[in-house]
């Protein structure tokens, strides 16, 4: 029901009413007819006030709660009718009066109802807010954590980077540390191996020194033995200048014995070929024939 139809209908009761109690007057007289025409006019223009006044109060209230509160309103009217009725009734020509009183109670509904509306917005603005302030703190703690991962990805990845290069570079100095040592063993064995063949050289030099050394004693011990092959030797022994050695004779002594002194000695040592003054025992030596 909507709100000038339940105005009409109140004021066809409050009509309904005024004209039972007029009824009830019989000849009323001049003075009571302008009373009531009096009454009348103004209660015509108390309505007339009444509705303007609710119209610009009630009509924008009307506008926002039309659609949310339709039906609720519609059950709200009825009630306040019924109740309007027996107010009516049982007023006696006061319908004016009552009828203000309804409305006052209608606008105090709708203000009611409004502020409800306005809690309602205030509320659901309320839940908005948290739902953003909630969703924003979730956004923030999800960039925070993403951050985080990235960071702790990178961190590791850096962490095994150094990890490998330490592994490379430990692995490096290993294998430096290795090849350093092959080549000091190589070094020593090569040094050892020099020493030993210069070792070996020398002892072979030495024992050939020592075998020299010998034989050369021994030949000395033994005497030198003559060149048979040279063409001097050969005619001085043709030519009967020789002499048969014998234990103990030397080129010296050879000289003296046959030329008085040791001035043939060189001569008898070229002729012979001798390598020392000691004659072997058993030769024959070649004498200088001048």
């Amino acid at each position: 029901m909507s709100q000038n139809n339940y105005r009409d209908k109140v004021e066809a009761h409050r009509q309904s009413i005024e004209v039972a109690g007029s009824d009830a007057q019989t000849n009323p007289g001049r003075a009571s007819r302008r009373a009531a025409r009096s009454g009348q006019e103004k209660k015509n223009n108390n309505k007339l006030i009444t509705i303007l006044g609710s119209i610009f109060v009630l009509v924008p209230v009307l506008i926002l709660v039309y659609f949310s509160f339709f039906a609720n309103s519609g059950d709200k009217t009825t009630q306040d009718l019924a109740n309007s009725d027996v107010n009516v009734q049982s007023s006696n020509g006061n319908g004016s009066s009552n009828s203000g009183a309804v409305a006052t109670d209608d606008d105090k509904d709708k203000q009611t109802k409004a502020q409800q509306i306005e809690q309602e917005k205030a509320k659901k603005a309320a839940e908005a807010q948290e739902k953003a302030e909630k969703k924003k703190a979730a956004e923030e703690k999800a960039k925070k954590e993403r951050i985080a991962k990235k960071k702790a990805a990178k961190e590791k990845a850096a962490k095994e980077k150094a990890a490998k290069e330490a592994a490379a570079k430990a692995a490096a100095q290993k294998a430096a540390a290795e090849k350093a040592a092959a080549k000091a063993a190589a070094a020593k064995a090569a040094a050892q191996k020099a020493a030993q063949e210069k070792a070996a050289k020398e002892a072979a030099e030495k024992a050939a020194a020592e075998k020299a050394a010998k034989e050369k004693a021994a030949k000395e011990a033994a005497g030198a033995a003559p060149n048979t092959t040279t063409s001097a030797y050969r005619q001085s022994i043709q030519n009967g200048y020789l002499h048969n050695a014998s234990a103990g004779d030397t080129v010296q002594s050879i000289s003296i014995r046959y030329y008085g002194s040791t001035a043939k000695a060189a001569q008898i040592r070229q002729l012979n070929g001798l390598s020392s003054d000691k004659v072997q025992a058993g030769v024959k030596i070649a004498l200088p024939m001048q």
